[in-house]
């Protein structure tokens, strides 16, 4: 039996809530802390409102929204495999048609240079889930947890060897480790002035050529999964809650979350406190190994993903209370249309740096960069309700099911007589 879309009445407005809100999150690191001269913000020296601007998102947003992105992969992930049962179809097949219609549409995206990267990591890591489904929830949460140690381990020891290789230069130039000048390998040299060439003049075409050409690479080369294997352990955490019911069970969802509320934002606060202490504010010797290695932990798993999961229990919360329905349902507008809505920020983050576009690559400073995130935020929440009111999906969505489901679903709503 084939299966057919979600209709948008059987939609749980606690995950467009969320939804909206990791969107807000994601494109407000992407225009400041994690804009194309990330680096250079911390060598600089910074305007007092350009300065909290980065502190406040180090502390606030790097690292937990696409946590909460990767969380909701899983979440939608038990959801089809549960539809899929319900209707007595293959669930394998036809989640590897959904996730090669996310590929395609990431490499459509790339190839317009939008930085649309994420979604082709949640197409390719996100298959592995299928080596999961079936199994208990207890099983789930292990592997979650093993897969996300694993992940943290990897990080670890590739700072360790880092480290192993700056003594190594620090002992042959006679300085300490700190002040170390690393000999730049030529052909190294080479394709980082052409990466910078290209982020300050490159063509449309230029630009294109160049991502996904780092695309292939990355996906041929298996330090890759390595390196994501982290999105995998927050899919699982998704999927684990799927499976105890907290999606669907409004009452169990709560429970969870008012249990686990006080130690994901205290965990979450304190390890975000010491990655900003040590980011921004020079706390402890840059250069030791202890530095590096207390400064990754504080941020993966503490900071980003406790704090990450606690934005999902404190709005699970909120949700319950009245007077916060009406502004958390902004955010459920914009969720609703998640994927068009991103692909919306990534494409103003093209428009605002790329030389094809306003070309301000090394010039938009991090509070002009909030600020073009307040207006573009408010204006996607309008035009969402608009939207809204007239059409089942947005147009990526649209095209994402017509591709997963092998039909073409009806776009516009039916008009009420």
């Amino acid at each position: 039996m084939r299966m057919i879309p979600t209709a948008p009445k059987e939609r749980i407005q606690f995950l467009d809530v969320l939804r909206g809100f990791a969107i807000l999150g994601m494109f407000t690191v992407n225009m400041t802390v994690d804009a194309d001269r990330t680096d250079s913000f911390y060598e600089m020296d910074l305007a007092f409102a350009d300065f909290m601007s980065v502190v406040f998102v180090d502390m606030f947003a790097n690292g937990k929204f696409i946590l909460i992105f990767s969380f909701l992969f899983g979440v939608g992930f038990y959801m089809q495999y549960e539809r899929a049962k319900g209707h007595g179809a293959s669930f394998a097949l036809t989640y590897i048609r959904r996730a090669a219609g996310l590929l395609l549409i990431g490499l459509t995206a790339m190839a317009l240079n939008l930085p649309a990267g994420i979604l082709l990591d949640y197409a390719v890591i996100g298959v592995f889930m299928l080596l999961f489904y079936k199994r208990t929830p207890q099983a789930i949460l292990t592997a979650a947890i093993v897969v996300i140690a694993f992940a943290n381990l990897v990080d670890c020891y590739s700072i360790y060897q880092e480290h192993l290789d700056l003594e190594a230069f620090a002992a042959v130039q006679g300085v300490p480790v700190v002040e170390v000048v690393r000999p730049e390998d030529p052909g190294e040299m080479e394709l980082k002035l052409e990466r910078e060439r290209i982020r300050a003049s490159g063509t449309f075409v230029e630009f294109s050529q160049a991502r996904l050409s780092r695309v292939w690479k990355a996906f041929s080369n298996w330090r890759y999964y390595l390196d994501n294997a982290g999105l995998l352990g927050y899919m699982l955490l998704g999927l684990y809650l799927g499976r105890r019911g907290a999606i669907r069970d409004v009452e169990t969802r709560n429970h969870i979350a008012k249990k686990a509320l006080p130690w994901l934002l205290g965990i979450g606060l304190a390890g975000a406190l010491i990655f900003v202490l040590m980011q921004n504010f020079g706390v402890g010797a840059p250069g030791e190994l202890e530095h590096k290695i207390i400064q990754d932990l504080a941020n993966w798993p503490n900071g980003a993903v406790a704090l990450g999961l606690g934005y999902a229990a404190t709005i699970t919360l909120l949700m319950k209370r009245q007077a916060w329905q009406r502004w958390l349902a902004h955010l459920a507008t914009l969720g609703r249309f998640a994927l068009t809505n991103y692909l919306i920020t990534c494409f103003v983050s093209a428009v605002v740096f790329r030389p094809w576009g306003f070309g301000l690559y090394n010039i938009l400073m991090p509070f002009e960069g909030l600020i073009i995130v307040l207006l573009v935020f408010s204006l996607q929440v309008i035009v969402s309700r608009w939207w809204i009111n007239r059409f089942r999906f947005g147009p990526c969505e649209w095209l994402w099911r017509s591709m997963t489901y092998g039909k073409l679903p009806p776009m516009r709503l039916p008009k009420i007589p």
